[in-house]
């Protein structure tokens, strides 16, 4: 196990750690060790968020400074405070403010801020050089505007080589919520949903294609940027069909997020996370699980004067989505994104070839291609390729 990773993961909008049909619930549960930290989501209704600016107001009354740049004299003072009572009810539980508003997600980047840097100065464990984070919804925009206060708390001038990782699925601030910006000192407020600190190594996300209608506007997703030019290579983001919910549970059938919890188990071990029970696919079985994808999410068509004629047609996107959710496959008849195209060309070249028009293919190949990949294989000749 190496102990030089932290893993933090944030449940989305009324989501908690028991909600294990959820990839970021289930995903911590399965994490290994001890340097690992759950948020529940705003408006849970099982598990309260401590009001930590609350703490953070007392430690200010204490004239402590830089608070979230050192445990300092205050915050002890205001956890002993807490203990004693004074702050013991001073927690988020309204349903309401936290699903709407989402009331509690700032307090859970000042907790998640002061657990860090008591994981800095453990005398027991060798110090952390990767931070990696995921979040579904609210919770993926956790992660972002956490990214920010590391950044800002000082943490990359603490740890030079420090990484910092994101997994994001379909992050969506919320049309009102408890993000807006503020003073670093005074709120642990900085940075935007929309912008990735400048201490994140890598980004990944997957972002919901289908989201539309009355829930298009209050489900709006974000998909933030590096600053500067040359960053590109450091996010890579996986539209797909199906609703919010789809790109986030694991539940039986749903084949869109039995590959969301593969992309998202495959990014966290790569980066030193430890999954007990890990849902990462091959690349093989990643590739059938698009063709599985298709077959859910499309449909077939009749045309012609007489009906006769099958066509293969993909869903279609929100409205509101398609300026935000980037997808250079969306016209393809066949690749759900890039990700599917640049799997078909791994594993079969020849007909990813065939398929551009750049070449012919062989009997061997389709041979192969229908013993190996019989899923890939049906939804080509579905729509038209064989």
């Amino acid at each position: 196990m190496d102990h030089t990773v932290v893993t933090i993961y944030c449940c989305g909008t009324g989501e908690h750690r028991d909600k294990l049909s959820n990839i970021v619930p289930y995903t911590w549960r399965a994490t290994a060790g001890s340097r690992v930290w759950m948020n529940d989501g705003a408006g849970n209704g099982k598990h309260d968020i401590l009001k930590a600016e609350k703490i953070l107001k007392f430690a200010e009354r204490k004239k402590t400074k830089n608070v979230f740049k050192k445990i300092g004299r205050g915050i002890k003072e205001g956890a002993r405070h807490m203990v004693d009572g004074d702050l013991m009810t001073a927690k988020n539980t309204s349903w309401a403010k936290g699903n709407l508003g989402g009331v509690g997600t700032q307090d859970n980047i000042i907790i998640t801020l002061q657990w860090l840097w008591m994981e800095y100065y453990r005398q027991d464990k060798p110090g952390f050089r990767t931070i990696n984070l995921c979040g579904w919804s609210r919770g993926a925009v956790t992660c972002i505007m956490l990214a920010h206060a590391i950044e800002s708390a000082g943490f990359r001038k603490l740890i030079p080589n420090l990484k910092v990782n994101i997994f994001a699925i379909d992050p969506v601030p919320g049309g009102m919520n408890d993000f807006q910006t503020g003073d670093f000192d005074s709120t642990g407020r900085g940075g935007s949903p929309h912008e990735i600190s400048p201490c994140v190594n890598e980004y990944y996300a997957v972002l919901a294609e289908n989201v539309g209608g009355a829930m298009g506007p209050v489900f709006r997703n974000c998909s933030p940027k590096f600053r500067g030019s040359g960053q590109s290579h450091r996010k890579t983001e996986f539209p797909l069909p199906g609703s919010h919910s789809n790109v986030a549970k694991i539940d039986d059938g749903n084949t869109v997020g039995r590959l969301s919890v593969s992309l998202c188990h495959r990014f966290l071990k790569k980066h030193g996370t430890e999954i007990l029970l890990p849902m990462d696919m091959s690349d093989g079985q990643e590739l059938e699980q698009y063709a599985r994808i298709l077959d859910q999410h499309g449909k077939i068509k009749t045309k012609g004067v007489f009906h006769k004629k099958k066509v293969f047609q993909k869903w279609d996107v929100a409205v509101m989505r398609k300026s935000i959710v980037k997808n250079s496959e969306r016209a393809h008849s066949f690749f759900v994104n890039h990700h599917h195209a640049a799997l078909l060309e791994r594993l079969m070249p020849r007909v990813a070839a065939y398929m551009a028009e750049e070449g012919p293919v062989i009997d061997s190949d389709v041979q192969k291609l229908r013993n190996l990949y019989p899923h890939t294989y049906a939804m080509l000749q579905a729509t038209g390729y064989f």
